[in-house]
């Protein structure tokens, strides 16, 4: 591999792809899942800030899926567009 004495280093000047955390994951993986942990993420040098969900993408369910009971078709949607006056400006 060309460039090797290029990889593994964390030094000023160098792009690196890092996480910190406060604590090691060598001693419970589990932890990486607190997102309270992660001190920061850097991509290619730069700090990644990531805002807040007012969710966990991990909870979410297909209760909306459960839910749909309409089945769109070709012919069911011509059928809406018929009912639903169509607007010129979003042509």
């Amino acid at each position: 591999m060309t460039g090797g004495d290029s990889f593994g280093v964390l030094e000023p000047g160098r792009a690196a792809d890092f996480v910190a955390l406060d604590f090691s994951p060598l001693s419970d993986i589990r932890l990486l899942q607190d997102k309270s942990r992660i001190r920061a993420v850097h991509i290619a040098g730069k700090e990644i800030c990531i805002p807040d969900r007012a969710y966990d993408p991990r909870q979410v369910t297909d209760f909306a899926l459960v839910n749909w009971t309409d089945l769109y078709t070709r012919e069911r949607v011509a059928e809406l567009r018929r009912q639903r006056p169509h607007l010129a400006a979003a042509e």
